[in-house]
């Protein structure tokens, strides 16, 4: 069992199918951190999994995959001060252990929002207006209104007022 501290990576490797690696990691109540593993080479057939357990081995978050790839993130807020495990671990169920060799990232998770929103907006010739509808998606406790200025419109374009979007 190997200790890490948050703002730390590592790269592992996984001895033997089925097997798990452990690292203990001494976490403050209200830490946000971001837990990734990613498989170290093209084409392994490792399919890794996160797991992050209380001291009595309960399990407080787990993750297979992330959205859009096959390696897992977890972003957890441990619920007390104290020591915590994570756990990496492999789904396959057949491991080459030659390329079984994984990174395993922890990181404190920054306040951040992502914005996403359609690429074109079609007007039609003649028209006057047009919407743009958009999602955002708050992370690491992000709670700040968000200014949006739209600039470098082609000419005749124009926007009617900046948009605020509230927590």
């Amino acid at each position: 069992n190997r200790h890490l501290k948050p703002s730390a990576a590592v790269t592992g490797r996984l001895h033997e199918s089925g097997g798990r690696e452990r690292y203990t990691i001494r976490c403050t109540k209200g830490d946000r951190l971001k837990i990734s593993a990613r498989s170290c080479f093209t084409g392994a057939p490792l399919d890794l999994a996160l797991a992050f357990l209380d001291a009595d081995g309960k399990e407080i978050a787990s993750n297979d995959d992330a959205p859009g790839t096959t390696d897992p993130l977890l972003v957890v807020a441990p619920p007390m001060d104290g020591e915590f495990q994570v756990v990496v671990s492999d789904l396959s169920g057949g491991i080459d252990i030659q390329k079984s060799v994984y990174r395993l990232a922890v990181e404190p998770e920054e306040p951040m929002f992502v914005l996403k929103a359609a690429g074109v907006i079609n007007i039609p010739l003649g028209g006057t207006s047009a919407s743009l509808d958009g999602t955002v998606i708050r992370e690491g406790g992000f709670k700040e209104p968000i200014q949006l200025n739209v600039t470098g419109l082609p000419r005749g374009l124009k926007v009617k007022s900046d948009v605020t979007i509230e927590p």
